[in-house]
């Protein structure tokens, strides 16, 4: 205090200070002094002129807000730093939808920069409809409240920085700043690898199920080929005889045929078509090679069928005739019904296009058809008689959703075990029958990957009906 009131002195200055000082008492106060020095005309320094007041309260209140603002800083670096470090992608939002932060796994999924994307709108991350249904369901949330969004996580898709697209998990929660301001938090989680897997397990759970049917169908395409080959042994005998036949009938029928030999070949043309029974051969030869048409008609509908149920699909939904895939299926199927059931199908004609993942909806009716025939064999175990049950197949469309209706007249399902029959690994099939694994796998394709549903109706010792309804 004393060098900075000397020096200030020395300048024909002011001066003002603030110290802190210790009165009788022993309390230690803050004071602010300013003065100045009073010269003579010569000069000299006469006095010094000021005042002093106690400022410890206001001195409190400015350290209070100093403490405050560097606890502020440390919460925002604190912040930054947290959300820099997190593993999933996290990006800021202003109500308005532009960027407000970009994290650097967000870099690293998007491939943007942050530099490259704060302040611009967010919809530079999506493709153009999920942009918008994004802009509505914001808007919606900011006049109403309406938490349709907000808050519930939900798959979209991704736009790369290269145009490219791919599917990513999106939560997003509301923060409110100081002044009730909002900002939204987004956290994306990459599922590329996730539905590269899926999309693995699924193909390997289709072709464990052609595996399992793989002896039905190899049955299925064996007898025609059986009543074919037999044809074919049939006709090459016939037509040899027939050939004959016909030679004979040539020899007789040439001009320079002698005379005298015309009796011999007559002779021997009747005693060829006696032995050869003729008008028998004319009869079956059509009937035989009928049989070998439809027998090849049936092996292509096999082979056709197996083709479009073991086909690996899209990543991407399709457009697809809802009612070829279950005709499609109930061929392959064949064989694990046909001895315990009789399929009677009842599907609606001239229903759209559905939007849907065709081997995956293939291998959900294929799993029902499959449970439905079990069903049946077990009520005829319980019962001890053979007669065939029927599984029923329906197709209709009901406001916007497709509706798909498979009914048996199996043993049915008890009270207990009605809630638990999606349930992974829940089977009441003996040991090695059944892995729990069929209707589980249902649920999943059905609710989670199509935004569907099933309803379940079910009467214990009559039968069951399994609804999936498809938007």
């Amino acid at each position: 205090v004393d060098r900075k009131v000397n020096d200030a002195v020395s300048a024909h200055q002011s001066w003002s200070l603030e110290y802190r000082v210790v009165s009788k008492n022993g309390d230690i106060k803050w004071v602010a002094e300013t003065g100045v020095g009073v010269f003579s005309e010569t000069g000299e320094l006469q006095f010094l002129d000021g005042f002093i007041i106690d400022i410890s309260e206001r001195k409190q209140l400015e350290l209070a807000v100093e403490e405050t603002t560097e606890s502020l800083t440390d919460s925002e670096n604190f912040f930054h730093s947290l959300m820099q470090s997190a593993p999933d992608p996290i990006i800021v939002i202003s109500q308005k939808g532009i960027i407000e932060e970009f994290n650097l796994a967000a870099e690293s999924v998007f491939g943007y920069e942050a530099k490259d994307v704060v302040g611009k709108n967010v919809s530079i991350l999506t493709p153009a409809e999920h942009a918008e249904k994004h802009d509505s369901y914001l808007e919606r949330y900011l006049g109403t409240g309406e938490a349709k969004v907000i808050g519930i996580g939900r798959e979209v898709q991704g736009k790369r920085k290269d145009d490219s697209l791919f599917a990513m998990y999106l939560a997003v929660s509301e923060i409110k700043t100081v002044g009730g301001v909002s900002r939204f938090v987004g956290i994306v989680r990459d599922l590329t690898i996730q539905k590269s897997l899926e999309s693995e397990l699924s193909r390997a759970h289709k072709m464990e199920a052609v595996g399992q049917l793989a002896a039905g169908i190899a049955h299925e395409i064996n007898t025609p080929t059986q009543f074919i080959g037999d044809n074919l042994h049939f006709l090459t005998d016939a037509f040899k005889e027939l050939g004959e036949v016909v030679d004979l009938s040539r020899q007789l029928a040439d001009s320079d045929t002698p005379d005298e030999n015309v009796s011999d070949l007559r002779q021997q043309l009747q005693q060829l078509i006696k032995g050869s029974e003729l008008e028998y051969l004319l009869e079956d030869i059509p009937v035989s090679l009928k049989e070998s048409s439809d027998g090849v008609s049936r092996i292509a509908e096999i082979v056709k069928a197996m083709k479009e149920f073991s086909h690996p699909g899209s990543k991407n939904k399709e457009s697809i005739d809802l009612n070829k895939i279950i005709e499609s299926t109930v061929i392959v199927a064949r064989n694990e019904w046909k001895y315990v059931a009789e399929v009677e199908m009842d599907l609606a004609e001239g229903l759209p296009m559905l939007e849907c993942f065709p081997g995956e909806i293939s291998q959900a009716v294929l799993n029902m058809v499959v449970n439905a025939a079990h069903a049946i064999e077990a009520r005829q175990a319980v019962d001890g008689k053979a007669d065939k049950g029927v599984i029923g197949i329906k197709t209709y469309r009901e406001s916007n959703l497709f509706h798909i209706a498979i009914t048996d007249t199996g043993c049915g399902i008890s009270k207990e075990n009605l809630d638990k029959v999606f349930d992974p690994f829940f089977t009441t099939k003996e040991v090695g029958k059944g892995t729990g694994q069929g209707l589980s796998m249902v649920y999943t394709t059905i609710k989670d990957k199509h935004e569907g549903s099933i309803d379940v109706n079910s009467v214990p010792g009559e039968g069951t009906c399994m609804t999936i309804k498809l938007p």
